[in-house]
């Protein structure tokens, strides 16, 4: 390492105070960015990154020399551990190049749309501390967010994903959001020409892509939440979870735990919300035990058996919290007590749920049973026989 540090720094000197032999230095110093050996890279990458702030001369070799680099991560790598060690060598120069001039942003987001998906990944991660360097402030970070070209939104999403990780997004950053994801609707709603509505050529992209707003969830307004929620809970699942869980321990959420929860039972089944990703979005929910306590799972409940018709997925729910918290019988038992008054047991897929709480809760459900009208307790009787 001591001798790599003098024969790197030898060539800067040069590259920097000799201007005949700096391009034959500047050559030597560029293929050190790109060499194998972490610690000649490493050592070459810095330098260079000074030189091209200290000597105007040099600037333009030393991008167009990132730039061809960069352009070779569009080459087809199918492999995951081949794309790792291309960006690991690559993308060294132009990542530290970005931190003082973010154009070389540019750079990196004009071939993204080009690479493989495991090159994707891989630069991904090379990323994320330079991401967190330039922060949400930054003016490169937010014109590619702004205006990023078409194949480039899992860039973006990741840029998002990065720099509200550990926050709020600046106003800025949420200006840019919303009108990413909400533009078109406004537009729509404004141009018009007479009677006759004039629709864009092309829909903006971001266009509720629901990973835009999946990371600023608890900064948008509480009826954007809920008429987004449906779209939240159809992300793939590790997004779905975390904007979820982001909202749920958001300072000062915009939607209140139990309305959110309620809420998800409420959601319209559709093919991209089933209700496996339904339930899975329930499940997120209460596994946080730390929002989700006794007397905010009563009120849920109370408020999913007052609803008309009642939710399908409430006698799952009940059975969760159920043994989540044994103490709540009592007051569920009163609530079975309403559904059964309502006649809610008519409906197939409550009886079941409701005879398997009744089976999990008995005694105490005994007195609930004897509200059913006489053939419905015979069926139950039929469906546990140990009970009779």
């Amino acid at each position: 390492p001591e001798s790599v540090d003098v024969a790197v720094g030898a060539l800067l000197a040069v590259a920097e105070h000799r201007p005949r032999s700096r391009g034959t230095a500047l050559e030597h110093l560029l293929a050190a960015t790109i060499n194998t050996d972490a610690v000649i890279r490493d050592a070459a990458v810095r330098a260079v990154a000074r030189l091209a702030q200290r000597v105007a001369a040099a600037k333009d070799t030393i991008h167009a020399f990132a730039a061809a680099r960069l352009a070779e991560l569009g080459d087809h790598v199918a492999d995951r551990k081949a794309a790792a060690a291309i960006v690991i060598r690559l993308t060294p120069l132009p990542l530290a190049l970005a931190e003082s001039d973010t154009s070389v942003l540019d750079d990196i987001v004009s071939v993204y749309p080009k690479m493989e998906a495991p090159t994707k990944v891989a630069l991904h991660a090379a990323m994320s501390d330079l991401i967190r360097t330039l922060g949400m402030r930054s003016e490169g970070i937010l014109r590619i967010i702004r205006a990023y070209p078409a194949g480039g939104e899992p860039l973006v999403i990741h840029m998002i994903t990065v720099l509200t990780e550990k926050g709020a997004p600046s106003m800025q950053l949420l200006g840019i959001l919303r009108q990413l994801y909400f533009a078109s609707d406004r537009e729509a709603a404004t141009n018009q020409e007479g009677d006759m509505e004039v629709e864009p050529a092309t829909e903006p992209r971001g266009r509720h892509d629901a990973r835009v707003i999946a990371c600023i969830l608890p900064s948008l307004r509480k009826q954007e939440i809920l008429d987004e929620l449906g779209r939240v809970v159809a992300l793939p699942s590790t997004l779905q979870r975390t904007a979820l869980v982001r909202l749920l321990t958001s300072t000062l959420p915009p939607v209140q735990p139990a309305e959110l929860l309620v809420r998800l039972h409420t959601l319209r089944t559709s093919e991209a919300v089933t209700q496996r990703k339904i339930l899975e979005a329930i499940n997120v929910c209460l596994a946080r035990r730390d929002v989700y306590k006794q007397q905010v799972l009563a009120v849920v409940l109370q408020r999913l058996v007052a609803l008309d018709p009642i939710p399908l997925l409430f006698m799952r729910t009940a059975m969760q919290v159920l043994q989540m918290y044994p103490r709540i019988t009592s007051f569920l038992m009163g609530l079975l007590a309403s559904f059964v008054a309502r006649g809610a047991f008519r409906e197939p897929k409550l009886w079941h749920g409701f005879c398997m709480c009744c089976a999990m809760s008995q005694p105490h459900s005994f007195p609930v049973l004897l509200r059913l009208p006489r053939d419905k307790l015979l069926d139950f009787l039929r469906e546990y026989p140990k009970l009779r």
